[in-house]
Parts: C-alpha cells; structure tokens; sequence
C-alpha cells in the first residue's frame, strides 16, 4: 500500500511553494515583501510580550499579515487546491485498504519503518505485543490489543499525531492510564468519560483489575479524536 504522499511530493511541492512566493513578491507585486516583514517582525516583537494581552495581540496581527500576503498569491492558492486535491482522494483510498503494522516472522510487532501518511492498524491475526512508538501525520490509526500477546504488567503505546482518529481497542480486564493532549479533539473512553479538548491536556485512568496489567496510552494530536475501547 502506498503513502498518501510520498517525501518527493512533499519536497516538490515545498519547493514549488517557496519558487512561486518568490516570484509573486518580487517581479509581480513588490510592495508585498513590506507585508511579509511587517507581519514577521510584529510576530518576533510577540515573543518578549507572551505573557501578557499585547504579546497575543501582536501574534495573531503579525500571523494575519503574514497569511494575508502569502494567500493573496494566486499561484500559491493553486498549488495549495491540487495539494489539497491529491490528499483528499488518496486519503479515501488508504481508508478502505489500511496499511497494516509491520510484523516479522516470528509474530513480533514492531512500528520501526514510519508511515506519514495513510491509515494503519494492528494486525488482525495473534501478534506478540512490544510498545509502540508511532509518529504519523494525516489519517486513522487504529491499536487492537486484543489479539497481543506477551503483555507486561506495564505497556507503552505513544502516538504522536497531526490530523485523524486515534483507536485503542484494549480486553476489558487491562487498566488503562490515558494521556491525550490536542489542540481540537475529543477523548472517549468507553461510556464512561467523554470531554472535547481545545487546546487542552486530558488525562484518565480506569479502574484496575487483580490481573495488575496496565496499558499506558499517550497520544497528541494537532486535530484529531482518541478514542479508547474495551472489548
């Protein structure tokens, strides 16, 4: 299964970007470099002012501006579209062919070969469970521990996510100690805690079991939901 987009088309567009700014900035419409460096320089002076109202008040002029003459480029608005386009329609197509967590002969789970963007879950055969470290971008990620086998009395699952659905599907005699912290999500543990982040950390931990197993769950997200299933 392929990535939704791969680092040459990143790199490609980035560039494409930067050319297209430079361009617009200084043969097509000069006076907007005088946009750009305002907006940059009321965004530095914000940083000696965070504290307090005016620091705020200087970031988001200074962002404004900054957005404002970047957007005002046509070509830049073009690029962004077919970009935009081109995530869009692949995204749909990895939701229906999830690509799957590496795993090695011997049923070893391991998330060492990263995949940005795209859809991904566990196995759906018995798999032997070691922590999970994931760095993902855009799409779903979806954890099915009942199938994990070789359980400590402590595991570690780290998601650290840019924008899509997190799913933790946990047996219902493990403990979960849960850390979600997002700019706009909500966190779901079963039915029993359902609270909508902006900006926020959110932590939650369930009741415990004779068996002491526990399943450690910390997961950021800029946009995007985490939610923890008992099944």
């Amino acid at each position: 299964m392929k990535q939704l987009v791969s680092t040459e088309i990143l790199i490609s567009f980035l560039i494409l970007l930067l050319l297209s700014n430079l361009y617009y900035i200084f043969f097509v419409k000069t006076g907007m470099l005088l946009v750009l460096v305002l907006g940059a320089l009321l965004i530095y002076i914000s940083q000696y002012f965070r504290k307090k109202l005016r620091g705020l008040v200087l970031f988001w002029s200074g962002l404004s501006l900054v957005l404002f003459g970047m957007l005002s480029n046509p070509y830049t608005l073009i690029l962004l579209f077919s970009f935009l386009v081109i995530l869009a329609v692949r995204y749909l197509i990895t939701r229906r062919k999830p690509v799957h967590v590496i795993v090695t002969a011997d049923q070893d789970v391991h998330v060492y070969s990263q995949k940005w963007f795209n859809t991904q879950e566990t196995p759906k055969e018995v798999y032997r469970f070691d922590d999970i470290h994931l760095q993902h971008a855009v799409g779903d990620v979806t954890i099915d521990l009942t199938n994990a086998a070789n359980l400590q009395q402590e595991n570690l699952i780290v998601v650290n996510h840019l924008v899509g659905k997190t799913t933790i599907i946990v047996p219902h005699h493990y403990q979960t100690k849960t850390d979600y912290s997002a700019l706009y999500g909500q966190l779901k543990v079963n039915h029993e805690f359902t609270r909508r982040a902006k900006n926020e950390r959110l932590t939650y931990l369930s009741e415990d079991y004779h068996n002491g197993i526990l399943i450690k769950i910390i997961v950021s997200s800029i946009v995007g939901d985490l939610e923890v299933v008992h099944r």
